[in-house]
């Protein structure tokens, strides 16, 4: 008597990538962004052409932090856009430039780190 449908078991060894142990993964992960960081452009330059735009985003979102215009963000916002025209800060969501200000905190502002925070 056959059934209408039968699953059929994995050969010992031959496990779906969920079967992957956590560390397995974590050290892909790693691995793959060392690789990203030892290959991206230095020496000022980006390998997008909005890279640049994201890096700003990200010293602005510390900046703003560390110069806390709770009276008058607005204002505050828009001598710093005078200043620095590159911002895009509106148009991509703001998480990632979350991460890159904390990033930026931690480890200072410059081309290294806003890649490190891009891979």
């Amino acid at each position: 008597m056959s059934r209408p449908y039968q699953t059929s078991t994995v050969a010992a060894g031959a496990g779906s990538p969920a079967d992957l142990p956590a560390w397995v993964a974590v050290l892909i992960l790693l691995a793959a962004s060392i690789g990203l960081f030892l290959t991206a452009p230095t020496g000022g330059d980006f390998s997008w052409s909005d890279a640049p735009r994201h890096a700003l985003n990200g010293a602005f979102l510390m900046d703003m932090v560390r110069d806390h215009p709770w009276r008058d963000p607005a204002g505050w916002a828009m001598q710093y856009y005078i200043r620095y025209p590159s911002l895009t800060i509106l148009f991509y969501p703001p998480f990632f430039y979350a991460v890159e200000a904390a990033f930026y905190a931690v480890m200072g502002v410059s081309h290294a780190v806003a890649q490190m925070a891009e891979t």
